[in-house]
């Protein structure tokens, strides 16, 4: 047990336990911090860290001193990952993310293709919902802001020693969409809570993933015919939020050159959809904004991309998004309680400075055209092969992947020994069959632990609090 004055002691004068300059190894950011000063406690840090303890179980009594970390949940992994980089990074984890805790696995090269099939199948039934994004200045801000620099490196800075890697992201996601997500509940891909949720709203969520991912640039929709103004349609009725207008009738609909709650005398309980086109002059990134009392929504197409939702004074939100230069379907719904009404909407763009939109720059179907909406081409997407699908489905589970990834449908762990009966050296802790890529300062900490096993006594809640803090990286930050 640690008193006070030795836990003050080494979190004063703890350093990495290994130099910046040494081979990839798994990083485990309490064991880079303390690693140095308590074998023991060091090793029983990586058995939960490395998820030792998910493959060879502890009994009741050890288990007190241990602190599992889950692999990522892969049930839907086709749905975040491109199919390359699952078949890279199965093939070699360090080699694509240095300091990543996943084995190399002992696999012919068929095997990975296999396995990375079947992965890239498990699809989730209802797509991810899309958003806007933002500029690179606005991602370094809310980076910083909310404390994703405390566990990894900072944005525009070198690598720190001991920092929790990053993955080529834009090669790992098969969407900004897809890392929006997992930034905004991480728990749904990594229930352990090594990485937190940081209430983030959508939009700060989407403005680092853009800035990581990329937006790529939206084809125009370009109707053949177009008058001027939007068409608006009225709907009467009590909102919290802005509804979904084709499931509702208007009760008045018409044409408008300017967005406004002007189009109505009501003073509250009413929504209003505007939709058209807004012309882009030239590729580039554009940036629309709206200012609203109560709540609005900027889509363009079915791409959320400003999303200022809800019961609320007059307050701005905005979001970024590429586009191809033409005449892009555009759609804002407006939303008002009561009180006062007001309804901005604004843009910038390659050549443009912020400003309302312009009459000249919107458009809407001429009489007898269909309103138009197309949506870009998403990226070459990647069709598994049937045979390795399901080939890949049984190395899932004869490999023992199912062991540590849970809940993948249709997929049940596999049997290995106790931690009682596992050796201190030998095994994982000799580089077969699981090669982990271990420095010979964490095969050493893990033997200690393991040695130590016999008679542990039950921890204190000082010790509890001190692993628990140390397993979540909590002196990070504090």
């Amino acid at each position: 047990m640690l008193s006070r004055i030795s836990l003050l002691a080494v979190l004063l004068f703890a350093r990495p336990a290994f130099a910046q300059d040494e081979a990839p190894h798994p990083i485990v950011p309490g064991y880079e911090r303390f690693g140095s000063n308590d074998g023991v406690e060091a090793g029983r840090l990586l058995l939960g860290e490395l998820n030792c303890v998910t493959c060879h179980k502890p009994d009741a009594a050890v288990a007190e001193h241990l602190s599992a970390k889950k692999a990522p949940l892969l049930a839907d992994a086709g749905s975040r990952y491109t199919y390359e980089w699952i078949r890279a990074f199965i093939a070699d984890p360090q080699k694509l993310k240095p300091g990543a805790t996943m084995p190399r696995p002992s696999l012919q090269p068929a095997e990975f293709d296999a396995l990375a099939h079947y992965l890239a199948s498990l699809k989730r039934p209802k797509p991810l919902e899309a958003a806007g994004g933002s500029g690179p200045a606005k991602a370094k801000e809310i980076f910083n802001r909310v404390g994703c620099a405390a566990c990894h490196s900072p944005l525009d800075g070198p690598p720190r020693p001991g920092a929790v890697p990053l993955p080529d992201l834009k090669a790992k996601y098969a969407t900004p969409v897809a890392l929006a997500a997992f930034l905004l509940d991480p728990l749904t891909v990594r229930p352990s809570g090594r990485m937190p949720k940081l209430n983030l709203t959508p939009a700060e969520a989407m403005a680092i993933a853009s800035h990581y991912v990329g937006l790529p640039p939206r084809d125009p929709e370009n109707p053949a015919a177009t008058a001027e103004g939007l068409e608006f349609e009225l709907y009467d009725g009590s909102f919290n939020k802005v509804p979904d207008f084709d499931a509702l009738k208007p009760v008045l609909s018409g044409s408008t050159t300017k967005i406004h709650p002007g189009v109505t005398k009501k003073e509250a309980s009413y929504a209003i959809r505007f939709r058209g086109y807004v012309d882009a002059p030239k590729d580039g990134v554009y940036t629309f904004y709206t200012h609203s009392d109560d709540g609005s929504i900027l889509r363009l197409g079915s791409l959320v991309v400003v999303n200022n939702d809800g019961i609320h004074g007059g307050m701005e939100a905005s979001g970024s998004i590429a586009l191809k230069a033409g005449r892009h379907a555009f759609t804002v719904g407006f939303i008002q309680g009561g009180g006062g009404a007001e309804l901005r909407v604004s843009y910038d763009g390659p050549g443009i400075s912020k400003r309302e939109i312009p009459a000249t720059a919107m458009s809407r179907p001429s009489a007898g055209e269909a309103p138009v909406l197309r949506e870009s081409a998403a990226a070459a997407s990647f069709t598994p092969d049937p045979a390795l699908v399901e080939k890949g489905r049984e190395l899932f589970t004869s490999k023992r992947c199912a062991t540590c990834h849970e809940g993948v449908p249709g997929q049940k762990p596999l049997d290995f020994k106790p931690l009682a009966q596992i050796k201190s050296a030998g095994g994982c802790l000799a580089g077969k069959p699981a090669d982990f890529s271990l420095t010979a300062g964490q095969v050493e900490a893990l033997s200690a632990a393991i040695r130590d096993l016999a008679s542990l006594p039950k921890p204190t809640p000082a010790q509890r609090i001190q692993r628990t803090m140390t397993a979540l990286n909590c002196y990070a930050c504090h």
